[in-house]
């Protein structure tokens, strides 16, 4: 039966010139890398018709002219489909959510928490954003670089985990989201299902929850800078 290999990977902003030249290759066989054309212009990147076994591979930004950015590593396997969910836990609390994501025990969901929107720095300001559970146990965070005030930016952020569904087939998950400015600025955040098993989500129910809670911290403090810790 033929497998879905899905690459997420941290896009670049401003988008590169080129797109993004993505290499891949079982992970055995190194010497029959395929290169995807035309290049992928963002993520993810869904390949089908693979066998069920590990792929490895690169992504570059092409940033014109030949030039490429360093190559970012990543090794997956093709997996089939599957199905899950996602609904609304408790109730917002400023920045702080609360989302259920139902599915089949021991299949492996990839999920996507995505925070974008204009931030109007009235200091040095930057965007942080977390998600994360008990059972299983897992967190995934990162925070953007640091806007300075003058000029409005256009800010994303986007965080990937891979998570097992347990036993009982609920994972509750907490999300933690904020603008580090002294005004709010116009930001918005959702949770997506980007996979299932690496292969697609053939629930009919929902898989992107819009409105993830959003909220506005003025305490200040020294910008972090860009970090990213996740899958």
């Amino acid at each position: 039966m033929p497998n879905t290999l899905t690459i997420s990977f941290a896009e670049t902003s401003p988008d590169p010139q080129g797109g993004y030249r993505v290499t891949y290759w079982p992970t055995n066989s190194p010497a029959n890398a395929i290169v995807i054309t035309p290049n992928p212009t963002s993520s993810p990147v869904v390949i089908t018709g693979l066998n069920g076994t590990s792929y490895s591979g690169t992504v570059e930004a092409a940033c014109g002219g030949g030039n490429y950015s360093s190559p970012t590593s990543f090794t997956g396997v093709a997996g089939s489909s599957g199905a899950a969910t996602l609904a609304v836990g408790n109730p917002c609390s400023s920045g702080y959510g609360n989302y259920n994501l139902t599915g089949t025990v021991g299949n492996v969901v990839r999920l996507r928490l995505a925070v974008s929107g204009l931030l109007t720095p009235t200091s040095t300001s930057w965007v942080s954003a977390s998600m994360g559970s008990t059972s299983p146990n897992f967190s995934a965070s990162g925070t953007s670089g640091c806007y300075q005030p003058g000029s409005s930016a256009g800010v994303t952020l986007n965080i990937y985990k891979n998570i097992t569904i347990p036993v009982g087939g609920v994972v509750n998950i907490n999300t933690s989201i904020f603008t580090n400015n002294s005004t709010a600025s116009m930001m918005s955040a959702s949770l997506t299902i980007m996979t299932v098993n690496g292969g697609a989500n053939t629930s009919t129910g929902t898989t992107t929850l819009s409105g993830v809670c959003v909220g506005n911290s003025s305490t200040g403090g020294s910008c972090p800078g860009a970090s990213y810790v996740g899958d």
